[in-house]
């Protein structure tokens, strides 16, 4: 099978929208989101039907709109927050990285750190609009940006991946 080899840095907006999406394919994360949408939808609904519950009370309907906006204001803003004290904090992440995908697995290097990933301990591996994510974990993924794969290489990685995964690939093409 082809192996390949992509060298990059994340600029901190570009590891932040891809945090976003790390987290907002996180189960819980939809739960909970989903959780405060339906709360603020049926507070809204006993409030204009006049339904005996505790939301009849504008000041505790507003109250019931404050859990889906603090979840979409958390979601939003956690990730700028994390990128920036991780950045500070972890020169690795804000260097330059090298990532070797071959049949071994993903092998990653960036300013004082390396590991590889073998393919049997990748959970999943999935490709958005912008980004390959590799996830070592439910809820934790390194980042490949797509803006460094050569268009051209794209169906041939695709490929490579799927065989390498299998149905732990989650590919757009």
């Amino acid at each position: 099978m082809a192996s390949f080899t992509f060298h990059f840095e994340l600029a901190t907006d570009e590891q932040v929208r891809a945090s976003r999406l790390i987290n907002l394919r996180r189960p819980v994360i939809k739960s909970m989101l989903a959780g405060s949408v339906a709360l603020g939808l049926a507070a809204t609904g006993a409030f204009v039907t006049g339904v005996a519950w505790p939301f009849q009370d504008a000041s505790n309907l507003v109250l019931a709109w404050c859990i889906p906006v603090g979840v979409l204001a958390g979601l939003f803003l956690g990730p700028q927050v994390q990128v920036r004290a991780l950045r500070r904090r972890n020169r690795t992440a804000a260097g330059a990285h090298v990532f070797s995908l071959t049949d071994a697995g993903l092998n990653m290097s960036s300013l004082g750190a390396s590991a590889t990933l073998q393919w049997e301990n990748v959970v999943e591996v999935f490709e958005s609009r912008e980004f390959i994510l590799f996830y070592f974990a439910s809820s934790f993924a390194q980042v490949l940006p797509k803006r460094v794969v050569p268009q051209e290489s794209l169906p041939s990685l695709r490929a490579a991946l799927a065989h390498w995964v299998g149905k732990r690939w989650r590919g757009m093409g």
